[in-house]
């Protein structure tokens, strides 16, 4: 699977500094899927359909929900939106794309663009399932934060109390303390994310998933199968240096796993999924088996054919970082919440200070964009909390503004292409006339 992890390193602050395949659609003329794609994994066929269907049809939803059940209002869009959005896929060859504008109340505007699933031509709708790679993250952050208020779990506190079956250490600064808020911020002392150690974390089915636990003492425990000084842990201090890492991540979700004595996949399908209704969401590969005429297709564009090569399910053993799919819609519930101090429909998932507590910058001496799960920046005089993900056939932004109180998010069944930062400035503009 070599191209299954060449993205994945890269977390949002990065990503700042087809033709004949684009139409929007609300889903009513979807076709039966006949290609894989809960996931990605290694290109296995290529196709090069070139049907078009240039039809555009209103395709608003609420979501279901909003502070104290009421529904959020929806929103009214400029009418050259679906235009703008169609030439940016043609021109960056994107098969398919699934957007979302968010207000405190919900979902407000949403649409599916293009091709699920080329070869059957079936569609994407706005409640078409994508992989959303490290946009998990902060959802792990979420989860982790809730033990936070209960009083369970101290950010602080050395992350070897709370561990029961094996202890971590850094090699290289023994009687340094590693805490949660490093592990969550990317901060630890654990290395920034290695291909090569990356890659073996790849599963292509639910059972093949190495348990958490067991991965994480494999890479991190002296005598672990796949243990390396010099390869797993960086040559800074733990809350000394910043390096991008989905094993400290993991390894967060983990800790809340031991603290909790349940299955960190359990737990948020608990307190996050259920409680804010997001039921085509989860960590797993299994729950689409049965349902992948509602699952995106993931592709790669190989630019020497002008063609795209379908990429095949996959998921990880370091689940947390990136292993969720889900829907628009059920995302907005999440990026609701996230937007109305922890609350959605009813349901406090998280306490107002904390979910303010994760917008802010942890260590902004050498962590300048680092919150608690989220990467912060300004442009300007607003403020914007967001996080990618990009992988082999997958490639997601959500973010928020802190300052109009509006989110959007925009997920594509393709690896990172050109140019998608355009569409997702489009739809905050759109947001503007939404509040």
């Amino acid at each position: 699977m070599k191209e299954t992890t060449l993205n994945r390193c890269l977390p949002l602050a990065l990503s700042l500094l087809c033709a004949g395949l684009v139409a929007c659609s609300d889903g009513s003329d979807d076709k039966a899927a006949t290609t894989s794609g809960a996931g990605g994994g290694t290109a296995t066929s290529t196709s090069t359909d070139t049907s078009t269907d240039t039809s555009t049809e209103t395709d608003t939803d609420t979501g279901g929900g909003g502070v104290g059940g009421n529904p959020a209002t929806p929103c009214e869009v400029s009418a050259d939106l679906d235009s703008f959005i169609e030439t940016m896929m043609e021109q960056n060859q994107i098969p398919g794309l699934a957007a979302g504008i968010v207000s405190k109340d919900g979902m407000v505007w949403a649409r599916g663009y293009g091709q699920a699933d080329i070869a059957a031509s079936r569609k994407v709708t706005k409640d078409t399932v994508f992989a959303l790679m490290s946009i998990s993250k902060v959802v792990t952050a979420a989860g982790v934060m809730q033990l936070v208020d209960a009083g369970s779990l101290d950010l602080d506190t050395d992350i070897n109390s709370y561990l029961k079956d094996f202890q971590i250490v850094h090699p290289s600064f023994p009687n340094s303390t590693m805490t949660t808020r490093q592990l969550l911020t990317h901060t630890s002392g654990i290395a920034g994310d290695e291909y090569g150690v990356l890659q073996l974390n790849i599963a292509t089915s639910d059972a093949d998933v190495q348990p958490l636990g067991e991965m994480l003492a494999s890479l991190l425990t002296p005598g672990g199968a796949r243990y390396d000084n010099g390869y797993n842990f960086s040559d800074s201090a733990p809350g000394t240096a910043f390096a991008y890492s989905s094993i400290a991540i993991s390894l967060a979700g983990f800790v809340a796993e031991s603290v909790a004595q349940t299955g960190f996949d359990q737990l948020t399908d608990k307190n996050i999924f259920q409680s804010l209704g997001m039921t085509n969401t989860s960590w797993r590969l299994s729950p689409y088996q049965n349902k992948m005429d509602q699952v995106a297709v993931m592709y790669n564009y190989e630019e020497a054919s002008s063609s795209f090569s379908v990429v095949e399910p996959f998921t990880f053993s370091d689940y947390p970082a990136g292993s969720i799919r889900s829907t628009v819609p059920d995302l907005s519930r999440f990026l609701a919440a996230m937007i109305n101090k922890g609350s959605y429909s009813g349901q406090q998932i998280l306490e107002p200070a904390t979910v303010a507590a994760m917008g802010e910058l942890q260590y902004p001496d050498f962590a300048s964009s680092q919150a608690i799960g989220w990467t912060r920046w300004e442009v300007g005089e607003r403020i914007f909390l967001g996080h990618g993900g990009d992988d082999s056939g997958a490639s997601t932004d959500m973010r928020l503004d802190l300052t109009s109180s509006m989110g959007v998010i925009l997920l594509m069944n393709t690896t990172r292409r050109p140019n998608t930062d355009a569409i997702v400035d489009r739809l905050f503009e759109e947001s503007d006339g939404c509040k």
